[in-house]
């Protein structure tokens, strides 16, 4: 992600040496991007930053799911939507903002809802559909995506999360 993002080229990655960074196939990946693959011990200082970050993402997701109540399986949506809002929000230490320091502009938030708001998603018309017929689904907003003018809504009924464009957001 960060290649297709940025022009600056990724020469070092320092991990822990846990299983998900070491194995064949990411030490493949790394040597065919020449980037140095640093392991340190698991309980190294040199990860407390990073740690300590992973650990507010995992509250912040913890914090949503049960404000939600939402099904354990939007547990990634939920995590993916705390780092979206944890790069646009201001870091306390530094007093910035980290989408700003990355990208050097400020993030655009005016699409921004609160986890789990209410959606209701336009049914086009087809053929055969009757005119007592909803015109809307009923839906939840989960998160967003990145550089895209949709949202992603859960449909309880259907037991699925779908981008959608079409829709109005409803909140408290």
């Amino acid at each position: 992600m960060i290649k297709k993002v940025i022009t600056h080229k990724v020469v070092q990655v320092l991990t822990d040496k846990g299983g998900e960074f070491v194995n064949e196939a990411m030490e493949a990946w790394y040597n065919s991007r020449g980037i140095e693959h640093i392991q340190v011990g698991p309980k190294s200082s040199q990860l407390k930053l990073c740690e300590r970050t992973h650990q507010s993402l995992v509250e912040m997701t913890k914090a949503m799911m049960e404000q939600s109540g939402l099904p354990r399986s939007l547990w990634s949506e939920a995590k993916r939507n705390a780092v979206y809002l944890k790069n646009r929000s201001c870091n306390k230490g530094t007093q910035e903002v980290p989408y700003e320091m990355f990208f050097g502009a400020k993030p655009d938030v005016h699409h921004i809802r609160k986890f789990k708001a209410l959606a209701y998603v336009h049914v086009p018309a087809t053929p055969g559909r009757r005119k007592h017929n909803s015109n809307a689904k009923l839906g939840y907003v989960p998160g967003y995506a990145e550089n895209v003018v949709v949202c992603k809504v859960y449909f309880p009924a259907e037991h699925t999360a779908k981008f959608v464009s079409d829709l109005r957001v409803a909140e408290e």
